[in-house]
Parts: C-alpha cells; structure tokens; sequence
C-alpha cells in the first residue's frame, strides 16, 4: 500500500516514505529508552501513528507520554 501511495513519485520521496514507515514501525520493537530518543525525529502524523500504535499494542506508559509530550509542542 505504501508504494502505492508514492508510485511515479521521484525516488528521493520514495526512499523517504520507507524510511519514515520503517521509524514508525520500529519504535515497538525497541526498549522504551531506545524508542524515546527517536520520537524528536518524527513529523506530527508519524508521532500519531506512533501513538497509536503504542495505545493499541504494548501500552508502555513512558513512550506513550513522550509521544504526546511531543505532539504537543507542534
């Protein structure tokens, strides 16, 4: 669905789209404190797919408040 999504875009924007799934997508497979540092990198829909997806997988309260720490100052 992502390629989909960026099919015909120039090849910069595609490595970008993966690039930015794949962040969102790792933040539950690391430890909170490993996932925490990466949440300053994400643009504000990545941080609400990370949300989430955290409310609705693991639920790890510290990366939870992070996140939306995060959102709120954007």
């Amino acid at each position: 669905m992502l390629g989909a999504q960026v099919a015909g875009a120039h090849p910069g924007v595609q490595e970008r789209a993966r690039t930015n799934a794949t962040s969102v997508e790792r933040l539950s497979e690391l430890p909170v404190a490993e996932a925490a540092k990466l949440v300053r990198h994400l643009d504000p829909g990545q941080l609400r797919t990370a949300l989430r997806r955290e409310r609705d997988g693991k639920g790890r309260k510290t990366l939870i408040q992070r996140l939306e720490a995060e959102l709120g100052k954007r």
